[in-house]
């Protein structure tokens, strides 16, 4: 019995450095998660969450289009962090904070606009800043 606890407090040691060594390389790569990242980390998964609803609803469901989705999250979060360390070199936090900042206003866009595919009521103003953002998208490719 005494092999079998002192087994289990190695692996959960074993486990405490795993987690503490992937906290602190996210910490390296992110810098301090802030409100705003995870305002971001939240507003992507609900992106991502409202994209594949609107794809069942409208029978629209793709693999394909999911592996997209998730490649364009997975660079999202490259040039979050690619912009911490930017902050990092010139001993700012504009950088990071714009690039944040940036992608929760796009992704907060893209929530809504999964939710008019469902068929959920958006405020009129609403439709017209997504209509303002779509018409500005299209000119700029």
């Amino acid at each position: 019995m005494e092999h079998i606890l002192t087994r289990i407090n190695v692996n959960r040691m074993g486990v405490n450095i795993t987690v503490a060594s992937i906290l602190a390389i996210i910490t390296a790569v992110f810098g301090e998660i802030s409100q705003l990242h995870k305002l971001l980390f939240a507003v992507m998964a609900l992106d991502y969450i409202s994209g594949v609803s609107a794809a069942v609803v409208n029978k629209g469901v793709s693999s394909k289009k999911a592996h997209i989705g998730v490649i364009k999250k997975i660079s999202i979060m490259a040039l979050v962090a690619f912009s911490h360390q930017v902050d990092v070199y010139l001993g700012t936090y504009v950088v990071c904070t714009g690039v944040i900042a940036f992608f929760i206003a796009n992704e907060f866009m893209s929530v809504m606009e999964n939710y008019k595919n469902i068929g959920l009521p958006i405020p009129d103003k609403l439709v017209k800043v997504m209509d303002v953002f779509a018409k500005t998208s299209d000119k700029n490719g």
